[in-house]
């Protein structure tokens, strides 16, 4: 029972120091709408007046922040390709989808650029494998013939003494 509380708590604890690193290997920067290029990922934070009329076609409610790809950007508007979700219509199954949504440049507040932080998601990626690999040896180390007797051992293991 001692063991099985101590692997419980180093799990735990791993999974405590790599859940914020999971969240951030991605960092946003603000950029000028004439700097967005498409095939940029961005996150865009728009007006109140965009959100409800974007909601209907977005299948969401008042959103005030998109997150999306830029399709196309022109002088006074860009087309980001945003996640929507839609109703199948089939018991209560949803399906995410992507919508295309056109913005003016007054209908954005500020823009940020999504970009990949290698150092963090390297990070990641190593404790992930240190993890799998001291799994992996625990699972492993263990054979027929080396586990303990139940019990502590019985009489066949004791040599008599003289």
């Amino acid at each position: 029972m001692g063991s099985l509380i101590t692997t419980t708590r180093v799990r735990a604890v791993a999974a405590a120091c790599i859940a914020p690193l999971v969240v951030s290997c991605y960092t946003y920067a603000p950029i000028e709408i004439a700097s967005a290029r498409p095939g940029d990922g961005v996150r865009a934070r728009i007006t109140p007046q965009a959100a409800s009329r974007l909601a209907p076609l977005l299948g969401t409610g008042d959103t005030r922040v998109l997150a999306g790809k830029v399709i196309e950007r022109g002088t006074d508007q860009m087309i980001i390709e945003v996640p929507a979700v839609v109703d199948v219509g089939v018991g209560s199954s949803m399906q995410s989808l992507y919508q295309r949504v056109s913005l003016s440049r007054a209908d954005v507040i500020e823009l940020e650029t999504r970009r990949l932080d290698r150092v963090r998601t390297g990070a990641v990626a190593i404790g992930g494998a240190i993890i799998v690999g001291t799994a992996a040896i625990k699972g492993l180390s263990g054979g027929p013939g080396k586990e303990p007797q139940p019990g502590g051992g019985g009489t066949d293991t004791r040599i008599p003494v003289p």
